[in-house]
């Protein structure tokens, strides 16, 4: 997703979730504005941008989904 913002998590799940209004500019993150008034977007306010590991549990119970996060440890560890 192409954002100038700490919002990463929120369009990711969005793009997850739903499809894109344009398709042909799906990394967009106006794709997505429309979910913002869906009945059954998710409830993102309990969460503190940019969201860290401990605030996705919140969110996952809260919104009754689940959130896989995957990462490499180690590889920048030099730099």
């Amino acid at each position: 997703m192409k954002n100038r913002d700490q919002l990463c998590f929120k369009y990711a799940v969005q793009a997850a979730l739903y499809k894109p209004s344009d398709p042909q500019h799906s990394i967009r993150v106006s794709s997505y504005s429309y979910t913002e008034t869906r009945e059954d977007s998710p409830d993102f306010s309990m969460l503190k941008y940019p969201v860290t590991l401990r605030n996705i549990d919140q969110f996952e119970k809260k919104n009754d989904i689940s959130v896989n996060v995957y990462g490499i440890e180690g590889m920048f560890a030099n730099q």
